[in-house]
């Protein structure tokens, strides 16, 4: 008897979040909806390489892309993010948070910030349910696996100076 209320209780919770995916808006700029929950933030980086699950209630309120670790789970309702690594901890502009969130919203939002011009791209929301063409996301993974790059690339690599030492 018990039991009963408290498995009632936790079904009207899951209820009352209003949906029970989350939303992840992926490096090609597409809306998934991630219906398998509870999903980790690991399986999203493993089909992702070279990116970072952000959560965008947090770079909202941080104001800085803070990366989920790996075990985190994907809670349901909240909206997420795929962020390079060479992001990670880089701050947000909020020019750049309008876009993101428009995105989500689904229509087109262009501002000017001083880094370039934002346009994001009307997304469509993909299923994670749907079976698609074999072909066609093998493709994908493929272009994606090339054009990953996990370091910023201007950086510059440390290389140590040598100098001799006289001995007198």
């Amino acid at each position: 008897m018990g039991n009963f209320t408290s498995c009632s209780c936790s079904s009207a919770s899951t209820r009352a979040l209003g949906s029970a995916s989350a939303k992840v808006l992926d490096p090609s700029r597409d809306l998934r909806k991630l219906n398998s929950l509870p999903a980790r933030a690991a399986e999203l980086m493993l089909e992702y390489p070279g990116h970072l699950v952000v959560s965008l209630d947090q770079a909202g309120q941080a104001g800085r892309f803070i990366a989920l670790r790996a075990d985190d789970e994907l809670m349901a309702g909240k909206a997420y993010m795929m962020v390079p690594c060479n992001r990670a901890n880089a701050r947000v502009v909020q020019a750049e948070m309008a876009a993101i969130r428009s995105a989500f919203r689904g229509r087109r939002h262009v501002q000017k910030t001083g880094r370039g011009t934002l346009v994001p791209i009307v997304v469509e929301e993909k299923d994670d349910n749907k079976g698609g063409d074999d072909v066609d996301n093998k493709e994908k993974q493929q272009q994606h696996q090339e054009s990953v790059s996990c370091y910023n690339r201007n950086h510059k690599p440390w290389s140590p100076l040598l100098e001799p030492i006289f001995e007198n």
